[in-house]
Formats: structure tokens, sequence, C-alpha cells
């Protein structure tokens, strides 16, 4: 059997769970990455297919919300957040304090494990994520759950109905917090106390911190 495919779609507007209430992923839909249609392909296309052939690519390919970058001679110094805010559509990751003390810019990564054979999920600052740091990882953002036009997540929806957002900046943050929380530890199985904790590195720039 061939191993699950590095890059995973996830569902866009629902939790998709098993009978045990496991969180299930759309691993089918992911091995069509490369032919999506918002794929992009950055830098110089003879240099990137010299490097293929020599084994030495220089091109760093990694995926966000399901869509594939192919980026060659990217700055070291280059983190996540600066290709989010600048080069793509997906802006709902804050820069908040820059110092990943804040949480607004927290999102979710997914990287194949090799060793164990699966999908490792964790949380991490977009601010303090440098990007070379990214190859053969998919990137998912508060927009990648749900948004106003393909139906808003379940988490979205809460935030919304309970009145748990003041001004919003930090909102995304605190969903992509919550959401990581859900990917490992099951939708059935996330206690409330559990809940809290997974928030807890987020702050409400609204209330003074």
């Amino acid at each position: 059997a061939s191993p699950p495919a590095k890059f995973v779609i996830f569902s866009l507007t629902e939790l998709p769970v098993d009978p045990n209430g496991n969180l299930v992923y759309n691993t089918s839909a992911a091995a069509s990455v490369s032919n999506l249609s918002c794929s992009v392909t950055e830098g110089d296309a003879s240099r990137m297919e010299e490097g293929s052939e020599t084994g030495t690519s220089k091109t760093l390919v990694f995926a966000v919300n399901g869509c594939r970058f192919e980026l060659s001679d990217v700055d070291p110094s280059t983190t996540l957040i600066e290709l989010l805010r600048t080069r793509t559509p997906f802006k709902s990751v804050k820069l908040g304090c820059g110092e990943g003390g804040c949480g607004a810019c927290v999102v979710l990564l997914s990287k194949y494990d090799e060793i164990v054979g699966k999908v490792e999920d964790f949380t991490i600052s977009a601010c303090l994520t440098l990007l070379c740091s990214l190859h053969g990882c998919s990137i998912t953002t508060t927009e990648g759950l749900g948004n106003s036009k393909d139906r808003f997540h379940p988490i979205h929806e809460r935030f919304a109905g309970f009145h748990a957002s003041q001004c919003g900046f930090c909102t995304p943050g605190m969903c992509m917090s919550l959401y990581g929380a859900l990917v490992n530890a099951g939708i059935s199985k996330l206690t409330a106390f559990e809940a809290e904790e997974a928030i807890a590195g987020n702050l409400c720039r609204c209330t003074g911190y």
C-alpha cells in the first residue's frame, strides 16, 4: 500500500468523523493537489529544471488550504506570515506581537512522518515559522476551515453564535487553536478543560491582553 499523501486537504465545511468519533482526513483529493486551479509556481523555470536533473532542486513545495505552491530562490529569513499576508488571499492570519506570544497568527501544520507512517498535525505561530522549513508540508488557515461562500465551519458558527469575539482581530488564531486540539483529541473526546487549555496562548487585544 502506498503511504498517505503528504498534502492533506481538510473538509471546508465540517469536521468529518468516523463511528468512533475520530477525525477523518480527506486524503482522496490530496493526491490531485498538483492539478488544482490555484496552483502557484514562481521563480526561474530553467533553473528549477536544472536543479531537478541534478537531484539538488532548490524548489520549495508546500500547500496552503489545498493550494500548491512551488517557490524558488526563497530568502531564508522569510517567514510564513510574510507569504500569507503579502502573496496569498489568506489574510486572516494577523501579525500581533511578532514573537509567538499572542496567538493571532496561529495556523495548523500537517506533515507526513515517514517514521510513524502517518500525518502529524500541530499548531504553529506563522510569525516565527520560516518558510523554508515547510517543504512537503500542508498549512491550514481559518479560510481553509470554512468561509462565507462555502459555509462557515462549526467552530466559526459557535464563536459567532455565542458572542465569543469582540473586534475579530484575534479570532482566526483562536479558531485554529481549537481546531488543532480537535484534530488531535477527536471531536467527541475533547473536554471543556482541554478546550480552554488549547486557547490559553491566544490573547485578546480588546481587553488589554
